[in-house]
């Protein structure tokens, strides 16, 4: 099953190397400031930060699956830094509390803008890669 689809899963708890993002698919996460929480991220000795559905992106991609990304930081003359989590899909079973252990990856995009410091010509984007595992579970909702 697709990311949220119907019978899929609700709710996506991950963790991996000091990481650890809990994703709502359907949008029925905890509720907020700024109403219902889809994707929460935290990174060890930092405070959480949640994105609500508006800053939320998605993609489904056949070959790979559902693709989740938010900006986790912006500034206008350096760049951004961007959290992708890469969701595979999965077949739960029937009936509410259905849960299966998912190995996935998270991807964190440093975006350098062209006023970013550099010598000569240079890559504008990095990459690192995050193994995460956990629960997709369909059932009630955990914070």
């Amino acid at each position: 099953m697709e990311a949220g689809g119907a019978g899929g899963p609700n709710q996506y708890h991950l963790a991996g190397h000091e990481l650890t993002v809990s994703y709502f698919p359907d949008g029925r996460g905890p509720i907020g400031p700024a109403g219902a929480i889809h994707l929460v991220y935290q990174h060890a000795g930092q405070s959480p930060q949640s994105f609500t559905a508006d800053q939320v992106r998605t993609v489904q991609v056949e070959d790979v699956g559902t693709l989740v990304s938010v900006t986790l930081e912006q500034t206008v003359d350096l760049g951004s830094t961007t959290f992708t989590l890469v969701l595979p899909n999965v077949t739960l079973a029937t009936g509410e509390g259905a849960s299966v252990h998912i190995e996935t990856e998270a991807i964190t995009t440093i975006h350098r803008t062209f006023l970013a410091p550099s010598f000569g010509p240079s890559q504008r984007e990095s990459y690192t890669v995050t193994r995460l595992g956990g629960t997709a579970t369909r059932g009630i909702l955990e914070a």
